[in-house]
């Protein structure tokens, strides 16, 4: 028997496995598929082992009901997360790649949501990274994303244990701190608010609360309402902790930044999202020249925005006065540094005697914290006003 050449069996060889790779989708044997085999057939498909063509028919099979097990277990069971098995492994050109990892993410937080957890943060963040790691140039790499989900199912395991410290009552009663959300400036705000009795009173206006504990925020300036339920708020623990109800106005601006939009460059897009921070909005995210610290004010009282003001002895008029609500923020550019005090950080102003300026850190408010008048001239390098009463 005449033996074939060299050639022509790698050809055969090439042939039989375009065959099997290129074979159609059989959708009654897909009906018939477990959670299992579904994780299966994942995995063999984005190892090259099934038809790399059929990882969307896969993926198509997560849905609301399954998508919690599949993606936790898939990680716990292989060692590596779905998105970064696919990620690492697909032979789909890079935009199929991006709408598969996309339509996980959303089925995912669709499948968190109907628990009643929220999850819009990480859902945008998510998608972020995604986009970034598409279109940059080289390898993909999902550890930011990674990072994200053992986030999002720590998220998850206090959601489930549903323990949380207090409970919202329509008024900010408790004490609260900063969680793991860049928005420092709101925090202070609201912390800012709260201590003064006609601060207290404004802020009444914008919270309410059912009689099955859901919380209703209005942001006045936005002309729009939020309902947060209480699943929801124990279902956010990366945002501030402590009183209940300041997280609810927090969900609802975040909820707000994120229905217009981030009117930021690409470059910044990309930052804010590896750095976790997604609702860091820039001066023009709701109109031309107001700044993050403003923001507060104007959403929530419908007001133009507060005074840009100079780090100088007529704001220490303003800090001593009881009619002003102050805030200040020292810039990375800012080379003064202090022991204790962070840069590209929002403090709350409370007082000012004839040595000190006293003020709260968003992340501790517990704990008033003092400055020398000097330091706090060379420290901070702009202030924001807002004037409670004549």
């Amino acid at each position: 028997m005449k033996k074939l050449p060299y050639i022509t069996l790698l050809l055969i060889a090439i042939s039989l496995v375009a065959i099997f790779m290129l074979r159609p989708v059989d959708v009654e044997s897909l009906e018939n598929l477990d959670e299992t085999a579904i994780k299966r057939e994942i995995w063999n498909s984005v190892n090259g082992f099934g038809n790399s063509r059929k990882l969307k028919s896969y993926v198509g099979l997560i849905n609301t009901d399954n998508a919690i097990d599949i993606v936790i277990s898939f990680e716990k069971e292989s060692g590596k997360s779905i998105f970064k098995k696919i990620m690492s492994n697909s032979f789909l050109p890079k935009d199929e790649v991006e709408k598969v990892l996309k339509n996980i993410n959303d089925t995912l937080c669709r499948a968190f949501e109907k628990e009643s957890m929220y999850v819009e943060d990480y859902k945008s963040l998510i998608d972020g990274h995604i986009e970034y790691e598409i279109n940059k140039d080289g390898k993909m790499n999902s550890e930011d994303i990674d990072e994200d989900m053992v986030t999002l199912n720590m998220r998850y395991d206090a959601f489930k244990s549903n323990n949380i410290e207090y409970l919202a009552n329509g008024v900010i009663d408790e004490d609260f701190n900063q969680g793991k959300v860049g928005d420092c400036w709101l925090i202070a705000a609201l912390n800012s608010l709260r201590l003064t009795e006609e601060g207290r009173e404004m802020l009444s206006d914008i919270i309410s609360i059912d009689s099955l504990g859901n919380v209703k925020v209005v942001l006045k300036g936005a002309d729009r309402e939020y309902i947060m339920t209480p699943e929801e708020l124990a279902g956010s623990d990366e945002l501030a902790k402590g009183d209940l109800d300041v997280r609810a106005i927090e969900i609802a601006v975040i909820r707000y930044l994120h229905e217009i939009g981030d009117h930021v460059d690409e470059a910044k897009k990309i930052q804010n999202a590896r750095n976790k921070v997604k609702i860091k909005p820039s001066c023009c995210d709701i109109n031309d020249g107001m700044s993050p610290l403003s923001i507060p004010f104007y959403l929530f009282f419908g007001e133009d925005c507060a005074d840009n003001i100079l780090v100088d002895s007529d704001l220490m008029v303003k800090i001593r006065s009881e009619n002003y609500i102050i805030l200040a923020a020292s810039s990375k550019t800012n080379e003064y540094i202090l022991d204790s005090f962070s840069k590209y950080h929002v403090y709350s102003i409370v007082s000012a005697d004839d040595e000190y300026v006293y003020m709260y850190n968003p992340h501790d408010i517990d704990n008033l914290q003092k400055m020398l008048h000097d330091d706090f001239m060379k420290f901070f390098d702009h202030a924001y006003s807002y004037e409670l009463s004549e």
